[in-house]
């Protein structure tokens, strides 16, 4: 069960990860393009801290005291850690789509 759950995290994860990190990548080149200098770097560096982040919780059942617990408590914080940074993403993402210009047909 637990390399279940440990799978289905891993996949929220990185998309989490992947949408933060493409988010600031993204963002930087959209509003560079309109003349606003803006870094991509913090979004990379939130990204890696997520990561970072699920490594600690996931590892949190090599404590031999109370080890299933914390196992199974880690990976539902894990999971709601992810889950809502992905939503996060999701509507900053569509707040950058309504903020510029659509660059289709307009060339």
């Amino acid at each position: 069960l637990t390399m279940v759950v440990r799978t289905i995290t891993s996949m929220v994860l990185h998309l989490s990860a992947s949408s933060i990190s493409g988010y600031g990548i993204s963002r930087a080149r959209i509003l560079g393009s309109h003349g606003r200098s803006v870094s991509w770097l913090p979004y990379v560096g939130i990204a890696i801290a997520l990561h970072a982040s699920f490594n600690l919780i996931a590892s949190l059942d090599i404590f031999p005291e109370n080890a299933e617990i914390l196992g199974v408590v880690g990976l539902l914080l894990i999971f709601v850690l992810a889950n809502s940074a992905f939503g996060i993403m999701r509507r900053k993402i569509r707040e950058l789509d309504l903020s510029v210009p659509c660059p289709i047909g307009n060339r």
